[in-house]
């Protein structure tokens, strides 16, 4: 097969949308995801008292290693591959807790693992961040395998917990709180971590907030502040105070309805770009 007999053309099948839905916790990124076109859920944390279970497929992972979600994933693509897969999207919750299991995989491929069971991320693999590299290799085999189902047209939907900190800026010396995914970043800025990584990865990073709970305005934020019936934004637009990103073109952060978030990400991205991601 010629390397140009594989150029997409207008007819080649629409890829599924990577969203990264982030935000504190009790803000509705679960909510968000569950308005996916027919999800399944990877379940690796708890936390589904909203989630109506007669729409939503949920896959309990709470207890797995790394070695289970792998085989998980090998089990879907069968599924995939054979026409059988029955959902529209694969909804990971969390990336947050998907690292920990990474991280706790890392460590135990250090042989002396075995004997020091008090070893860490940062002792494991002799030390100096060598057990970051081995995961960021796993994290880029993982997003392997997630990027595998999104070609085949289902949507890969995320979520993702965040922290606040305190930056300086280099130039005019200005201290600004910024709201960032709580995933691994090395300090160093010539090299990088998971949230680099995903970030790159994605279609969309959008992070949930509301006029109650606006983010990068430092860490007094609290699900208490959370009024569900008001809906909550999804901002998409690059900017100084949290971390978003899209490929759309969108220039405005997005209204997320409570019932139907889902559409209007859908909806912003047919207006921008003409592309169908609509839950029918």
């Amino acid at each position: 097969m010629s390397f140009l007999s594989r150029a997409l053309t207008t007819e080649s099948k629409q890829e599924g949308l990577r969203l990264i839905a982030a935000g504190i916790e009790g803000i509705g990124k679960t909510t968000l995801l569950a308005s996916a076109p027919k999800p399944v859920f990877i379940a690796l944390e708890k936390g589904y008292v909203d989630v109506d279970r007669e729409k939503v497929a949920i896959i309990p992972m709470h207890d797995a290693s790394y070695t289970d979600l792998i085989e998980l994933f090998g089990e879907l693509s069968e599924l995939v591959m054979a026409g059988t897969f029955e959902y529209q999207s694969i909804v990971v919750d969390s990336l947050s807790a998907l690292e920990r299991i990474i991280h706790t995989h890392v460590i135990a491929l250090d042989p002396v693992s075995r004997t020091n069971p008090k070893l860490t991320m940062l002792s494991a693999h002799n030390g100096y961040g060598n057990a970051y590299n081995v995961s960021n290799t796993i994290w880029q085999d993982t997003l392997k395998w997630l990027d595998f189902f999104a070609d085949n047209g289902i949507n890969i939907c995320c979520s993702c917990h965040v922290f606040t900190n305190l930056e300086r800026d280099t130039i005019s010396a200005t201290e600004f709180h910024f709201t960032d995914a709580l995933l691994h970043s090395p300090k160093s800025s010539k090299s990088f971590g998971s949230r680099e990584l995903v970030t790159q990865w994605c279609d969309i990073f959008g992070m949930l907030y509301t006029s109650k709970t606006p983010v990068g305005m430092g860490s007094g934020m609290n699900t208490a502040d959370i009024d569900r019936e008001q809906g909550v934004t999804l901002g998409v637009v690059q900017n100084a105070r949290f971390r978003s990103k899209n490929r759309f073109g969108l220039e405005r952060d997005i209204t997320i309805t409570k019932n139907d978030g889902w559409n209007c990400i859908a909806k912003a991205i047919y207006d921008a770009k003409g592309s169908d991601y609509f839950a029918k």
